[in-house]
């Protein structure tokens, strides 16, 4: 007499497990390697630029993201291609060779350290709507709690030794309350922005000493479009700059120590 439902008697089900493993597995692996290729593709050969075909199966179809505060749409991948002219030479003919910068100023020429992504000139805002990065003359319910010294002030000095500076305000981060920038006033000029990243404070000395460039290279920091507030394009390329000068700002930082 035939029976049915014992489906375990004549199927492998560890097998088939297995087989269905597989098969979910190798459409995981498809299906992040179609979404990793959104930013970045198709690749373009490093001498030349040809643009390599992409692969079908592998390459996605554009997705369009909802972009926040009513800024439109973005599709990824579109086809956009970085336009800007690269200011530096090649070191050696063969693919993957190091870059030098060719510019009047290494420290602009967005290469190396001092590279930068193109993002969008909008200001960064809040959840709750304002900016999120702002000055602690507009950010008034912000403070600096004692006993911790307030920078405004105290004169910022290069790696030379140099005087570049002097702190004007602080910039703070309202959603991490933290401080992002210092506000710089260098001689009679327009004032700069210092990530406080690259500042270190010798309260000792009343002073703060920064090591990725020297006192006279401060006046060449990117300038802010609007004095009271920062876009997110801005804060790159003010981000690259300083830290562009960790190899750029002397000569004799890209040389080897031997």
């Amino acid at each position: 007499m035939q029976q049915f439902g014992a489906i375990t008697e004549y199927i492998d089900v560890a097998q088939v497990t297995l087989y269905v493993f597989w098969i979910f597995f190798a459409g995981l692996i498809i299906y992040l390697r179609r979404e990793d290729t959104r930013e970045g593709y198709p690749l373009e050969a490093d001498i030349g630029g040809a643009v390599r075909r992409p692969n079908f199966v592998f390459f996605p179809k554009a997705k369009e993201y909802k972009l926040p505060d009513g800024e439109g749409s973005y599709f990824a991948p579109n086809g956009d291609r970085d336009t800007r002219a690269i200011k530096a030479d090649r070191m050696a003919p063969w693919p993957g060779a190091a870059l030098s910068p060719s510019g009047d100023n290494p420290l602009n020429d967005a290469i190396g350290p001092g590279a930068y992504a193109e993002r969008a000139k909008v200001v960064e805002q809040t959840v709750h709507g304002g900016d999120l990065v702002a000055p602690l003359r507009l950010a008034t319910d912000f403070n600096v709690q004692r006993p911790s010294r307030d920078p405004r002030g105290m004169t910022v000095y290069g790696a030379d030794g140099e005087k570049g500076g002097e702190v004007v305000d602080i910039w703070v981060d309202r959603a991490e309350a933290l401080i992002r920038h210092l506000e710089v006033r260098v001689g009679e000029g327009p004032t700069v922005l210092l990530p406080m990243a690259f500042a270190r404070l010798e309260l000792d000395f009343n002073r703060i000493t920064v090591r990725a460039l020297h006192g006279h290279q401060f006046s060449g920091v990117p300038k802010l479009s609007d004095p009271d507030r920062i876009t997110r394009y801005e804060e790159e390329i003010i981000q690259a700059y300083w830290g562009g000068g960790y190899f750029y700002a002397d000569p004799k930082r890209p040389e080897p120590l031997v």
